[in-house]
């Protein structure tokens, strides 16, 4: 670490500052936020124990130490989250993730279906589509909190709108109240698919 040398920490502090911007911006507003208040907060210390108290004690190293480490860890993670995005085997499947979560649901296989969209959203944490199927999953398990976060996340990732049709419908549902079983039924009726299914195909095609 740098703990007296100043143009060393106000890179590291910028680093951390436009990572949280990028998250920010990105979607992951709640990291974002907490890579944000946390770089700020640890340089503020820093700052007040050094200049205002003349001490280097362990407020001084705490608040220092802290703000490399969150900011460089958050570069660090957005760096391996982009290579993963673009380089990693369940990236290039993605289609293939997607449409194999998809049949587990409609097969009423939730454990399956749920970890298939969670490997997609681990290869890429801004795959709205991934988070939507993550959020019905855990509707059909009655998890209903756990499900709307997971809307909510979804509604953020979406910078272009492209799902918030979806989500909204969604929301609607789960407001509603418990999802309808099987949906095996639901996917085979004439009638044609229910809007929980007319979502997940779109998932799977997008």
């Amino acid at each position: 670490m740098f703990p007296d040398l100043f143009l060393p920490n106000a890179a590291i502090f910028a680093i951390g500052i436009v990572v949280a911007f990028w998250l920010l911006r990105s979607g992951l507003v709640l990291f974002g936020a907490l890579v944000f208040a946390g770089t700020a907060l640890g340089a503020d210390l820093a700052l007040v124990a050094r200049f205002v108290y003349q001490q280097h004690d362990e407020w001084y190293l705490v608040g220092l130490w802290g703000m490399q480490v969150l900011a460089v860890g958050s570069a660090a993670w957005l760096a391996f989250a982009l290579s993963r995005k673009r380089w990693s085997a369940d990236s290039r499947r993605r289609f293939e993730l997607m449409q194999a979560a998809f049949q587990h649901y409609l097969r009423d296989e939730l454990g399956p279906a749920r970890d298939l969209y969670a490997r997609a959203h681990r290869a890429n944490p801004w795959d709205t589509a991934a988070v939507i199927g993550l959020a019905n999953v855990r509707w059909r398990q009655g998890q209903l909190p756990r499900a709307r976060s997971l809307l909510l996340r979804a509604r953020r990732l979406d910078r272009d709108g492209a799902y918030a049709g979806f989500v909204d419908e969604q929301k609607r549902r789960f407001a509603a109240g418990s999802p309808r079983v099987p949906m095996r039924a639901a996917a085979t009726a004439t009638a044609g698919p229910e809007p929980a299914v007319a979502v997940n195909r779109d998932v799977v095609t997008r």
